[in-house]
């Protein structure tokens, strides 16, 4: 039994997961929410963040149920369809999160990070991330690259929706903007 040895099999990218104009619907509702900075969470349950974090939400905006649907979608077709059929011991997930969008204003970034995340678990909602789900709704900024283990940028089009392990081995950040305003959101499966 052979299983694909390169990181980057693992980490696939689904294109014009959200057509245009539901991508210009949310950005024009996210632009209407409240907003809070980031915060890493580690080890020793605490947490800490930078002046230049990004900031997040999870407030509903219209096209949340609608997203949300579509996480499960891409995971069902990451887990079922596009992993080699070795993985027949893999074939099925618990629940994911609500998505968590993300606004990076000009000057602002996420520093490199894994998504090994505990804080989403409270005691009755338990496991480990296993996916991340990211999407992008615009393009319209500068900056903001999205770059894996250190220098591999991963283009992000609006309406795309990349999948990737939430583990170590997927290290990852986004470039500071430079200029307008990055829209995004993730969810993590476990």
């Amino acid at each position: 039994m052979s299983y694909p040895f390169d990181l980057k099999f693992y980490c696939k990218r689904y294109d014009n997961f959200f057509d245009e104009e539901f991508c210009k619907q949310t950005v024009n509702n996210l632009q209407n929410i409240e907003w809070h900075k980031h915060q890493y969470y580690t080890s020793n349950n605490s947490y800490f963040s930078y002046d230049d974090d990004l900031s997040i939400s999870y407030n509903k905006i219209p096209q949340t149920e609608i997203i949300n649907k579509s996480v499960s979608i891409i995971a069902q077709k990451y887990i079922l369809l596009d992993l080699p059929e070795e993985f027949h011991w893999f074939k099925e997930y618990n629940a994911f999160t609500d998505v968590r969008f993300n606004k990076y204003d000009e000057n602002t970034s996420m520093r490199p990070h894994c998504d090994h995340i505990h804080d989403i678990f409270d005691g009755e909602r338990k496991g480990i991330p296993i996916l991340s789900i990211l999407g992008t709704f615009n393009n319209d900024y500068e900056g903001g690259d999205f770059i894996m283990w250190g220098d591999q940028k991963i283009d992000m089009p609006a309406g795309s929706v990349l999948v990737f392990p939430s583990n170590f081995m997927y290290p990852h950040c986004v470039t500071k903007i430079t200029k307008g305003t990055r829209y995004s959101f993730i969810s993590w499966v476990f």
